[in-house]
């Protein structure tokens, strides 16, 4: 009985070790999901640093340098378009019915399809899903 509960105990805490302790990763992730998450941190960081969000490209751009070729993590992979970015957005401002504001996106996607930044979550989204999304106040879907 003892040699089965050591055997269980190793066996798990080698499972745990293999495992990440939990920690998985499904597949590729999409680039511009990469590339959505990193303008999100980006974003973040310089709202933290500058005590007010980002009013433009240039006051993110140092941010993106941290994480890369700025030129590369601003360009979907997708449509091959410069992604589109809220600027003046309280990242930290709540929800707006329910949900986090579109604070970045894909101008056209692909497969009629695009992914679009909600603070830190990434979706792919149709049109219309797209256009339902709340923006903030001062900014309407396209």
């Amino acid at each position: 009985m003892k040699q089965i509960n050591l055997f269980t105990i190793c066996f798990g805490c080698g499972v745990l070790l293999l495992g990440g302790c939990g920690a998985t990763v499904v597949g590729n992730v999409p680039t511009s999901v990469q590339h959505l998450k990193q303008i999100s941190a980006a974003y973040v960081e310089a709202t933290k640093k500058l005590e007010r969000p980002p009013e433009n490209l240039e006051e993110l751009k140092p941010f993106l340098e941290k994480m890369g070729n700025p030129e590369t993590i601003l360009r979907s992979p997708d449509d091959g378009k410069d992604y589109i970015i809220l600027w003046k957005v309280d990242p930290f401002s709540g929800k707006i019915n329910g949900a986090f504001p579109v604070l970045a996106y894909e101008q056209e996607g692909k497969g009629g399809k695009r992914y679009v930044l909600q603070l830190r979550h990434v979706a792919h989204l149709t049109q219309q899903e797209f256009q339902a999304l709340p923006f903030p106040p001062e900014h309407k879907a396209p």
